[in-house]
């Protein structure tokens, strides 16, 4: 089976961005870099100065095709509290916490797929077929990375595999 002509590489990236935008953002800003006009967790460089804490979305390669598949980054921000030394690591907690939970989902596609071609009003595509990405942790490869001073960031890294129903990733 074929996939639909949508489903495009820039299609699924969107459906990543999509997907977490809408079960996170109510908690925690999230930054899509170059997809302010899709997505409302967008926030600006003026706002972020003042952000407690954000995430960042960062997909870092793509391979096409059936077995598509994308090695993503959550770079989890958390701005340290002058008043509150265990704040930071506290708030870090909740927000690794929240992402982990949201992409440690079993049994099925857990990422749906969208068509972006009209960006106002993105449509599923390949549910009849079953068609999603499938999240697996890299943990070997997560840890604190070097932020600004009073900020401290954690990167988690995920491996998104484009399942089919019937077709193995």
């Amino acid at each position: 089976m074929t996939l639909p002509d949508c489903a495009k590489p820039r299609n699924k990236r969107l459906s990543f961005y999509k997907f977490v935008v809408d079960n996170l953002s109510g908690e925690v800003p999230v930054i899509v870099q170059g997809c302010s006009d899709l997505f409302g967790g967008w926030i600006t460089p003026k706002e972020l100065d003042s952000a407690s804490d954000w995430i960042e979305l960062l997909v870092d390669s793509f391979s096409g095709g059936l077995n598509s598949k994308m090695r993503v980054r959550f770079v989890v921000n958390v701005r340290a509290s002058r008043d509150d030394e265990g704040f930071a690591m506290r708030r870090m907690d909740e927000i690794l916490e929240m992402v982990m939970s949201l992409l440690n989902l079993s049994g099925g596609a857990v990422i749906p797929i969208y068509d972006f071609s009209e960006p106002a009003n993105p449509k599923r595509i390949g549910e009849a077929q079953g068609l999603g990405f499938i999240p697996r942790h890299t943990p070997e490869k997560d840890g604190f990375v070097e932020g600004k001073s009073g900020v401290e960031r954690y990167e988690l890294h995920y491996e998104l595999w484009l399942w089919q129903e019937g077709v193995a990733p």
